[in-house]
């Protein structure tokens, strides 16, 4: 029986098993010819699997807030995104909160509401006709009126500046009628005070400002100075060159009328006290604040540039919400109540 050949078996015979310290898990003591291809495979280097950046999930409020952004941005009246902007400032611990106590600034809600009204401004932001573009006039004499007024005077001073100057519904106020009329001045009996006239109308404007009316008027009759320029197309600091030229205004006149006449996106009135003291206001729960001196305002106007460029006309939006915010809150002081009898 020995020398009797017996055929190989159709498959290799099993392994002998070895039992490790588990009874219920037993591994092969000769690996199988699968074993060792499997053991081969995963020898060789593998590729490094990819990991995809985990992106944060927005705050539930923030999320909202943007989404009320992509409308005003919808409205197509500027030439930023609010979105982005806010995208951007939210990525600052200092402005995530006030972003979140203030949301959308009202001053960017109102100016939403208003412009996107207008055909003119919608969707032509970036190419507007030059008979698009003559209220620039009225709007800097706005602003000559309305400085160092509020609320109603301004109101009521306007629309008699308006009637001096046979502006009638449906008109704007122009350089040529500003040129062709006629300024005088009286005497006021009440007070002996000089009063200005326009056209024998008392508007109320003193001389200084009457005579920054004419100054500007002058300027845009001038095609060497600026009539006929598109000042939307103007370099901010060509553009404050410019206009400081005229009498009366200076640079916080013009940083208004770029933030929210041409809606410039990176505006920083470092000159604008309610900015000043809204934005320290911000940072002073997280210790930092300037002083009121030029040095602070300068340390002020490099530390915004540093931080929240190229969004700065936002970042003094959410200044003046902040300010406003801690005027409304503020409680009056007692001590500083004058008694009915007490002279002033």
């Amino acid at each position: 029986m020995s020398g009797v050949k017996r055929g190989l078996p159709i498959s290799p015979p099993p392994p002998k098993q070895a039992k490790t310290s588990d009874d219920h898990f037993v591994v092969p003591a000769v690996l199988s010819p699968y074993s060792v291809a499997i053991a081969a495979h995963a020898a060789q280097p593998q590729p490094t699997p990819v990991v995809q950046p985990v992106v944060p999930a927005l705050p539930l409020p923030l999320s909202s807030i943007l989404a009320e952004a992509k409308a005003l941005d919808d409205q197509k009246v500027r030439s930023w995104s609010v979105v982005q902007a806010i995208e951007f400032l939210a990525q600052d611990e200092v402005f995530l909160q006030v972003i979140l106590e203030f949301q959308i600034p009202k001053h960017l809600k109102v100016e939403t509401q208003i412009l996107s009204q207008k055909p003119a401004y919608r969707s032509t932001i970036d190419k507007r006709p030059p008979a698009m573009i003559d209220d620039y006039f009225p709007t800097l004499v706005r602003t000559i009126v309305s400085q160092q007024l509020h609320g109603a005077a301004v109101k009521a001073i306007w629309d008699r500046t308006m009637a001096a100057f046979h502006v009638t519904e449906g008109m704007e106020l122009t350089p040529e009628l500003v040129r062709d009329a006629t300024f005088s001045t009286e005497i006021d009996p009440t007070d002996q005070k000089e009063k200005m006239l326009v056209n024998g109308v008392r508007p109320g404007l003193s001389k200084a400002k009457k005579n920054s009316i004419i100054s500007l008027a002058e300027h845009f009759n001038d095609p060497e100075l600026l009539k006929g320029c598109d000042l939307e197309q103007l370099h901010d600091i060509m553009l404050l060159d410019k206009l400081t030229g005229v009498t009366g205004l200076g640079p916080w006149t013009v940083e208004m009328f770029q933030m929210f006449k041409l809606r410039r996106q990176d505006i920083f009135s470092v000159g604008d006290l309610s900015v000043r003291k809204g934005l320290n206001l911000i940072l002073k729960p997280h210790r930092c604040d300037f002083n009121e001196d030029k040095n602070g305002r300068k340390a002020m106007d490099a530390f915004v540039e540093s931080r929240w460029k190229p969004y700065r006309s936002l970042v003094c939006m959410y200044a003046y919400c902040k300010w406003e915010d801690f005027l409304g809150k503020k409680k009056p002081n007692p001590a500083k109540k004058r008694h009915p009898n007490t002279k002033k």
